[in-house]
Order: C-alpha cells, then structure tokens, then sequence
C-alpha cells in the first residue's frame, strides 16, 4: 500500500519523540498502512538517532550542569543535581557489569512511560556507562518493546476484525 508523505513524515518524528519512540510509532504506521516489516524497518533504526546523540554529548550535559551549579539564580537546582549525579556515577559506574545491562535492556523494553530509549541513554550517559554497550542494551530493549507493543496491536486488529 502507498502511503503518502505526510504520514511518513508522522511516523518519523514519532519515532523520535521522547515517550513515544518506536514503541508506538510502529503500531501507528501499521494503522496507516504499512505492512509490519515497513514498520519495523523505518521505526526502529529512526528511533535510535537520539541514542546516538544523547550518549555523545553525556560528558557535555555534565559539564553544563557542573558550570550551572555555580551559577547564583539556577545553584538551587542544580547544585544538588550535579552531586547525586556523580555520587552515582562513582558507585555505579565501576560496578556496572552484564546484569546491569541486562537491566538497561529490560529498562527499556518495558513499554511504560520514562522507561524508553530517551530516559536509559540520559541516565547511561549521565552515569558515564560505556556508549558501546549502552547502545547495544538499549537497541536491543528498543527491538523488544516494539515487538511487544506493535504484537499486542496486530492480535488487537486481527481479533477486531
């Protein structure tokens, strides 16, 4: 089935949208037509450029939030921020072996809100995880909550007729 450009166009940046993501972008481009394997296709991958970019600039948002701390009208804030930050980047970074990227997976794949690849590269990114391994839980929590959510969807319409 065609689909025409504007709706390509909604499918994409959902899958970019924080709290939306792939997700729901797939059961989304479903409903307007594309056939499962579309779906996948454009959603997943999509869903993954803010990864990328949010754990390459981690270090950076740590800066700023370092330089903000010193900053009299935001230090109320941030201040305390920046110390739970890196009181748990020093606990959890060294400690953070296979299960805890077992959990950044399972993190991932539970399709709930603030549980999506937004918030898991904020805090792997944050907590200075390695960006390999990072990427990798989170693409694989991705892949596994699309297919939870994008599978309920398809058993929903067949059974809806």
């Amino acid at each position: 089935m065609q689909i025409d450009y504007l709706s390509l166009l909604l499918i994409i940046l959902s899958s970019i949208a924080p709290g939306f993501e792939a997700r729901y972008a797939a059961p989304l481009a479903l409903s307007l037509g594309l056939r499962i394997e579309q779906a996948l296709i454009l959603t997943i991958p999509t869903s993954l450029i803010p990864v990328f970019l949010i754990l390459a600039i981690g270090n950076k948002l740590l800066a700023i939030l370092r330089k903000m701390s010193d900053m009299n009208y935001v230090n109320f804030v941030a201040s305390p921020l920046y110390r739970v930050v890196l009181r748990a980047r020093e606990k959890v970074s060294s400690k953070f072996e296979l299960a805890g990227y077992v959990g950044l997976t399972l993190f991932v794949a539970i399709p709930l809100p603030f549980t999506g690849v937004w918030t898991a590269s904020l805090g792997a990114s944050l907590l200075g995880l390695n960006r390999v391994r990072s990427l990798l839980a989170i693409a694989i929590g991705n892949f596994i909550a699309v297919a939870l959510t994008t599978g309920l969807f398809s058993i929903l319409l067949s059974i809806m007729g």
